[in-house]
């Protein structure tokens, strides 16, 4: 393949498109799509502020903003698969019009060869947004989880049976019978 053969996404704009290749129907389908794809990128735009907004809340201990937030991403969660519905039923309309083998599993990187130039930039731009929202997702829940790691490690040490209570400032000794075990059966006592 000489290097004239090889193109990639970045320079499709300058690629031309036969008159014969455009359809109406596809261009007008495409930016139902794009407009769909817009609209996803809102809702989950809406998220990773939540779930920001969430992460903040929980550090301050503010346990009613944390469950508004929660709320508020369900909402708009509910939005984005509503949407999402519509997005998956023209897409396999297009695949369809299209040919495809698969029409519901279309990608965009393959329907902006039946776009306009103009359009075909729109639908990577919005799918560049769509890909930066879904890392920017996966970086917070992926702290949240290491955030609810480390909160359930604290609780375990705070609740630990042979650690001194707060409210009590005495000493169990390890290996010696807590309270709460003093009250089992000899044979399902902790054992040294």
């Amino acid at each position: 393949m000489n290097g004239n053969a090889k193109r990639t996404e970045s320079n499709m704009s300058a690629i031309p498109i036969p008159a014969a290749i455009l359809r109406p129907e596809i261009e007008e389908a495409a930016e139902t799509m794009s407009g769909l794809l817009r609209e996803q990128a809102k809702y989950i735009g809406r998220v990773v502020g939540l779930v920001r907004d969430r992460h903040r809340a929980r550090g301050a201990g503010d346990l009613a903003e944390c469950q508004s937030c929660l709320e508020l991403e369900k909402e708009a969660m509910l939005d984005f698969v509503l949407v999402e519905r519509e997005r998956i039923a023209l897409l396999r309309q297009i695949g369809q019009e299209l040919g495809h083998r698969r029409p519901s599993s279309l990608r965009i990187a393959e329907l902006i060869f039946h776009v306009s130039p103009e359009l075909r930039d729109e639908l990577l731009d919005v799918r560049e947004e769509l890909r930066d929202q879904a890392e920017e997702l996966e970086r917070l829940r992926s702290l949240s989880s290491q955030l609810e790691h480390h909160t359930v490690g604290r609780v375990t040490l705070f609740l630990s049976p042979d650690v001194p209570s707060s409210k009590s400032s005495q000493w169990i000794e390890p290996g010696a019978a807590s309270p709460r075990s003093r009250d089992l059966p000899s044979d399902r006592r902790r054992r040294p």
